[in-house]
């Protein structure tokens, strides 16, 4: 959502947006079963961590990239995305649907769908109310664009370091 304030700022028209906005969609299609198939041979922990390092480089990539250009850097950037999108998503989920007890699948594909939509709405408002204020504090759109996907992406890099220690000590 805040991705879709700021290409409006920079003066991209709504079907320029709607178009960028669509690479990551198209790509969890055409790359989940691919990702599926890395997870069941490589390992279910490896691929998700894998994934997340790709939504962190996807971050920066985020921050930086559409200063340079705005759309090229962003399509770059929705793109390597979209790879860790898929990577992580068919891991973490045939991870914890592996984990579930035998007849409690569903409800664990529920729960999941649950914490999906309700990590996107929550993270929408925060992106959006962080890049409100960084609106407010630095002179350019970009440079308060790069500064949310910073603040963000830092929180992405410090889930997947918890995750990481998690996974070392246990």
């Amino acid at each position: 959502m805040a991705l879709a304030f700021h290409l409006g700022k920079e003066g991209f028209p709504p079907r320029a947006i709607g178009g960028l906005l669509l690479l990551g969609p198209l790509e969890l299609l055409l790359l989940g079963a691919w990702a599926g198939r890395r997870a069941d041979r490589m390992g279910y922990h490896r691929v998700a961590l894998l994934g997340a390092y790709l939504l962190v480089a996807a971050g920066l990539a985020f921050a930086l990239l559409p200063l340079l250009h705005p759309l090229w850097g962003t399509a770059l950037a929705l793109l390597l995305l979209g790879v860790g999108r898929a990577l992580f998503q068919a891991a973490n989920n045939a991870l914890v649907l592996s984990l579930a007890p035998q007849g409690t699948e569903g409800l664990a594909s529920g729960a999941l769908s649950v914490a999906r939509a309700l990590g996107q709405a929550l993270g929408s408002a925060f992106a959006g109310g962080s890049l409100g204020l960084f609106y407010r504090l630095f002179p350019s759109h970009g440079l308060a664009f790069a500064a949310t996907a910073l603040l963000l992406t830092a929180l992405m890099g410090l889930s997947a370091l918890l995750v990481r220690v998690r996974e070392e000590s246990g």
